[in-house]
């Protein structure tokens, strides 16, 4: 890898958040104990009822305001009587030892899964990386604040996603990792968002037909 290289065209990813969780009751709802139990143990997840005023997006915007000292606005559909609000707050602290600086962020080609090209905004870095080749890919360690590190690979272009993640086992990484070696080099990072989602509904069915509720 030299100076013109650009590789690892995956994530920017803070390393230590907090994450924080919300239920929100129109009325007293008849979720089972147990379901609400393991909620509050192990994701101290807050069970609140919304009061008459003011409106409940501003309720639900002012708790996560609260919990991560930004100014998050969190807007919500329509609410009917028997509803809830289900709030999942990621809130990250930390980043790369090595900051990737707006100033050198500018469009760039990203390969797709399915093989289309998009342009999308690249965050480049020039600096001395540790780095390896293999046969089918190239990686880059990309440290964190906290001492830890990413590994980004990038499937060259005779190999394939699919490829990679089959080669990722624990006997060729016992043999790749040694292998890592500080180079000069330059890294093209696109800007992402992340989103999940779940069914509640299939989580509460779930838990009452094991407990007969």
């Amino acid at each position: 890898m030299d100076d013109s290289t650009t590789m690892g065209k995956l994530s920017v990813s803070p390393t230590e958040r907090h994450s924080y969780s919300r239920f929100d009751l129109v009325k007293e709802q008849g979720f089972p104990a147990s379901f609400m139990n393991i909620n509050q143990r192990y994701y101290a997840a807050d069970v609140q009822r919304f009061l008459p005023t003011p409106a409940p997006w501003i309720q639900v915007s002012r708790w996560a305001r609260e919990r991560t000292k930004k100014d998050v606005s969190i807007r919500l559909g329509a609410i009917a009587q028997n509803d809830f609000v289900l709030v999942e707050l990621t809130h990250f602290h930390s980043f790369w030892e090595h900051q990737f600086y707006t100033s050198a962020t500018r469009p760039g080609p990203f390969k797709m899964p399915g093989g289309q090209i998009t342009q999308v905004p690249l965050m480049y870095q020039t600096r001395h990386f540790d780095y390896f080749e293999g046969s089918k890919f190239q990686a880059v360690v990309l440290p964190y604040s906290d001492g830890t590190s990413m590994y980004v690979f990038l499937p060259s272009e005779d190999s394939s996603l699919a490829e990679l993640e089959q080669s990722l086992t624990a006997e060729n990484w016992q043999t790749w990792s040694p292998k890592f070696e500080s180079r000069l080099g330059r890294v093209g990072l696109p800007r992402f968002q992340i989103e999940n989602g779940f069914d509640v509904r299939a989580a509460l069915e779930e838990d009452r037909s094991k407990t007969g509720l």
